[in-house]
């Protein structure tokens, strides 16, 4: 899986352990961010702060990600990750109709405690993968109609979870990280990860 450069992409825990077939040197040496920085965080428990990589990801659903990092992860077992699906009415507003926001404030306590940790969140995600203005139009009906998320993606023309995880999951690969523990209840997001690095 290639990294494509930035602004092309248009052209709670379970335990895994192993490394993928994919993981060599030449291969990494493909999996480069297109951009980095350093923030400080407001946390004492950060130390030099938080690394920030972003990605570009192609795919059926080409999006970005932002891989939020804690520490030194190479080569480093046990490692916390979360892949977070921007959620603008969850993360930001604190919208009751999901937990997003809650379970990512949850995830970032977790950060603070964990000597390190990766978060990855996916931006293009928004909605199961629909956009935010779709996603509305799915709230309108959900209120309208009692539809579920399922029931209202699919009423507007679209499958029910458009998202895929194959190509972000190996961008922990990438960071030669040996071992993960997941923080999701999300089955589909647990399991491109046990096949990125098998238990």
């Amino acid at each position: 899986m290639l990294c494509l450069p930035c602004g092309s992409a248009s052209d709670w825990k379970r335990h895994s352990t192993g490394t993928s077939i994919h993981e060599t040197e030449d291969w990494r040496s493909e999996m480069n961010a297109c951009s980095t920085c350093t923030i400080p965080v407001r946390s004492n428990n950060f130390g030099k702060g938080m690394k920030l990589q972003f990605f570009n990801v192609p795919g059926s659903l080409p999006c970005s990600v932002v891989a939020a990092i804690k520490g030194d992860v190479e080569g480093r077992s046990d490692v916390a990750v979360r892949i977070h699906s921007e959620c603008f009415t969850g993360d930001v507003l604190r919208s009751a109709k999901c937990d997003c926001g809650l379970q990512l404030e949850k995830y970032f306590t977790i950060m603070e405690e964990e000597p390190a940790a990766v978060l990855l969140y996916v931006q293009g995600h928004e909605g199961r993968g629909i956009g935010l203005a779709a996603k509305f139009d799915a709230y309108r009906l959900q209120s309208e109609e009692n539809l579920d998320t399922v029931d209202s993606n699919t009423r507007l023309g679209f499958e029910p979870d458009l998202r895929s995880y194959e190509g972000i999951v190996q961008i922990l690969v990438g960071m030669g990280i040996k071992s993960v523990r997941a923080f999701t209840n999300n089955r589909e997001k647990l399991r491109a990860i046990e096949r990125a690095l098998p238990m």
